[in-house]
């Protein structure tokens, strides 16, 4: 479990998923390359479940990652934007894209509270906004939960409700 204090101030992005963005979650905003409108989705044949094609940004090809199914439980019908994010891959870094529906906010001068034993480990935090426990999501821990969900046996990875 961590300690409370272990956590210090820091800046987060405010991230929606889901009808009308009403499920709400949290990433370090150092983890945060920008919000892009949505742009033209490439397909193209490929085996990984998570992956739904690729963008064309800033002269750059970006994976196009959507981890609303397993933040939400359900896919998300409509987005409005790109939260373009930094991964890490050992030591070097990539760019991915999350699709949004709704507006994202940053978050300053946010302390994160320890995440309930019971949540899952892509949730490395809680944030308290105005009474309702945001999730601050652990990207690297969240891919890995995705990878394991495009496995036939994996359906226990859901967000609590």
């Amino acid at each position: 479990m961590t300690i409370a204090s272990e956590w210090t101030e820091a800046n987060y992005v405010l991230l929606r998923l889901g009808p009308g963005g009403r499920d709400r979650f949290a990433l370090p905003a150092g983890d945060v390359e920008e919000l892009a409108g949505a742009s033209r989705l490439q397909k193209f044949p490929h085996t990984t479940k998570q992956v739904d094609g690729v963008i064309v940004r800033r002269k750059r090809v970006v994976a196009v990652r959507d981890v609303s199914t397993l933040l939400t439980g359900r896919a998300l019908a409509f987005h409005r934007f790109y939260l373009i994010v930094r991964r890490r891959y050992g030591s070097a870094v990539e760019l991915e894209a999350i699709p949004v529906s709704g507006d994202c906010e940053l978050l300053s001068g946010v302390i994160p509270i320890p995440r309930a034993e019971e949540a899952p480990e892509y949730f490395s935090a809680m944030i308290d906004l105005a009474g309702e426990q945001v999730p601050l999501l652990d990207l690297e821990k969240l891919a890995a939960a995705g990878s394991a969900a495009d496995t036939p046996a994996a359906d226990s990875v859901r967000r609590p409700a």
